[in-house]
């Protein structure tokens, strides 16, 4: 990634120290331990900055579509469902699992485009279609750091019992 002070940093993913991926249909986000590079100041991640969101927000999208150039995209918050944060925020194409920044703070991850509506039947097809923004959404960082935190408690009793059957 790059920094204002150190230029461009390799980052080296240790997937082997801890990786978990939920699932597709669910919350659709994957989590890689890394090494800290010298220098380098690691950023928690914490639930708090979800809470203050609201309509209108000004949000903040760093993007490498499909691994390439960086871009920046900003618009407004348009809505807050939980688990989820619907924008008005330009992305490219590849740009799933991106950052979603409100005031410097990570408060979602990208997820996905809008989908356009399926036309079923004759009607449909005959209505008038009103020209509106698309919407994009993302993934609230609380909602992924709440099922991260009960999968790792889930593993870990698992663990424990597996752990107290072998010395039983």
């Amino acid at each position: 990634f790059q920094t204002a002070s150190m230029g461009t940093v390799e980052i080296r993913l240790k997937p082997e120290r801890f990786m978990y991926t939920s699932e597709k249909t669910a919350l659709d986000y994957t989590f890689v331990a890394c090494e800290v590079p010298a220098g380098v100041q690691a950023m928690e991640l914490v639930k708090g900055g979800q809470q203050g969101l609201r309509q209108g927000d000004t949000l903040v999208i760093v993007q490498y579509p499909s691994g390439g150039e960086k871009g920046v995209a900003v618009g407004p918050a348009v809505s807050v469902h939980h688990p989820y944060l619907s924008y008005e925020v330009d992305t490219e194409e590849g740009s799933s699992g991106s950052a979603v920044f409100k005031d410097y703070e990570p408060v979602a991850l990208h997820h996905r485009a809008p989908r356009e509506p399926e036309a079923k039947g004759f009607l449909s097809s005959m209505s008038c279609s009103v020209a509106r923004k698309k919407t994009n959404r993302g993934v609230l960082l609380a909602a992924i750091l709440d099922d991260l935190e009960e999968k790792l408690a889930a593993k870990a009793k698992e663990k424990q019992g597996k752990e107290k059957k072998e010395k039983g």
